[in-house]
């Protein structure tokens, strides 16, 4: 006959108490943050015309508060996550993800043209080839063994001699996030994908602007904006929601589901930053060659 010791049974049913109580107290605490914030912002217009010189300052805070509830969920698991429509897809995001997701947001809110509608970014794709071509012979130098890729050394290497101050833990967290599909060898588009961590979230900026610095600088530019033209609600994620009413315009179309099939590689049911890094260079064709 196992015994039970009742002095640990209630040990846990305390400790069970607790947890459900700080996750109760969270939620409380953000729907009164969030319920104070909206408040406010409707007030600021009703009060004075002139404050609506501060509505995008307002709905950026607004942004960053979202995407703060997104690390909360990760990291306490207080929170539903963005539905997907299958709860079993529905993943959270890490504090890397949301740092991005952040700094990609902010970016996209200081740009002085933004896309209004898919058709402008589709029509901005060959500016982004552009770009992103000028960068392949930097990534073909950097290959030093020839093989077709680039593996996480000569990934340190690059980011030593394109000048980025960022430590060693760092480079192999990047290499790792880039690497989507875990072969240790980063291809063009991943590559890119790698350069875009350090310039959103070290803010990287090498010590003489070349020409290849240049187009990367505009051409990450375009992607940041083009992801917060889909995440409407700044959830720092794109759900498939978001991409058919920004693709199908009111139409009953498949194209939006077709399109958000075709970006959601990990099949999350939630398209990242990453995933849109990579289609928006497949669809530019800038990767065409490398494949």
């Amino acid at each position: 006959i196992l015994r039970v010791d009742p002095s640990a049974a209630r040990s846990k049913t305390r400790a069970q108490s607790r947890l459900h109580a700080r996750r109760k107290n969270a939620q409380k605490l953000w729907k009164n943050t969030w319920s104070t914030i909206v408040h406010l912002h409707h007030l600021q217009i009703l009060i004075h015309p002139y404050f609506c010189l501060f509505q995008g300052y307002t709905e950026y805070f607004i942004l960053r508060l979202r995407l703060l509830r997104r690390r909360l969920e990760g990291e306490m698991g207080c929170f539903s996550s963005k539905p997907s429509g299958n709860k079993k897809l529905t993943k959270r995001m890490s504090m890397f993800e949301s740092t991005l997701a952040s700094n990609v947001a902010e970016n996209a809110f200081k740009a002085e043209s933004k896309p209004k509608s898919f058709q402008q970014i589709l029509l901005r794709l060959p500016a982004l080839a552009s770009n992103f071509e000028k960068v392949k012979e930097l990534y073909k130098s950097f290959d030093s063994d020839k093989n077709g890729g680039i593996d996480q050394n000569e990934m340190k290497a690059a980011f030593k001699d394109l000048g980025a101050n960022i430590s060693e833990e760092k480079m192999d967290r990047y290499f790792s996030e880039a690497d989507m599909n875990k072969d240790k060898i980063i291809d063009f588009k991943e590559f890119l994908l790698c350069l875009s961590f350090s310039f959103f979230v070290d803010a990287y900026t090498p010590s003489d602007h070349s020409e290849e610095f240049e187009a990367l600088h505009a051409g990450f530019k375009l992607c940041a904006q083009a992801f917060a033209f889909f995440d409407k609600d700044g959830g720092g994620t794109i759900d498939k929601n978001e991409v058919n009413a920004a693709v199908n315009e009111g139409c009953e179309t498949t194209k939006g589901q077709d399109l958000f099939a075709s970006m959601d590689e990990d099949g999350s049911g939630q398209i990242s930053f990453k995933e849109l890094l990579l289609a928006l260079v497949t669809w530019s064709g800038a990767a065409d060659e490398d494949e």
